[in-house]
């Protein structure tokens, strides 16, 4: 049962990354449209992963804040690492193409290196943080 419980979320996740990023993409691909400030869509999208995350806690009939924790970690990187590959992806650039007007965007360019092997690793991380979750 536990883990049908985190096919539910990663299905969820995922369509949750590709509505976002395909809402942005959308935006982004008008002509003389950016996104100057990702505070309003990290807030969004933070409490969007956190009712993610206490649904499936409650849905799995765990009482350790611990473990709502470490899911709520789970899918947060899931979600971040691989939103910005899904919207480069739906505007046809390259996967680790990073904008120049935003803050996020301008930290990453400089430290790119990083910012490849975080997304690349995105996925195993979280799987690997759900397989922690159920072994406790």
């Amino acid at each position: 049962m536990m883990w049908v419980v985190e096919i539910i979320g990663v299905a969820a996740m995922l369509q949750l990354l590709y509505l976002h990023a395909k809402i942005d993409a959308d935006l982004l691909n008008q002509k003389g449209c950016y996104i100057y400030n990702h505070s309003q869509r990290f807030l969004l999208r933070l409490i969007s992963v956190l009712t993610i995350s206490l649904l499936l806690w409650y849905m799995s009939g765990d009482n350790d804040p611990l473990k709502l924790l470490i899911r709520f970690a789970a899918y947060s990187i899931l979600f971040g690492g691989m939103f910005d590959m899904c919207l480069n992806y739906f505007r046809g650039l390259d996967e680790h193409h990073l904008g120049t007007t935003a803050k996020w965007d301008i930290f990453w360019t400089k430290h790119i290196g990083a910012y490849k092997i975080l997304t690349k690793y995105s996925l195993m991380i979280s799987i690997l943080l759900l397989f922690l979750l159920h072994i406790m």
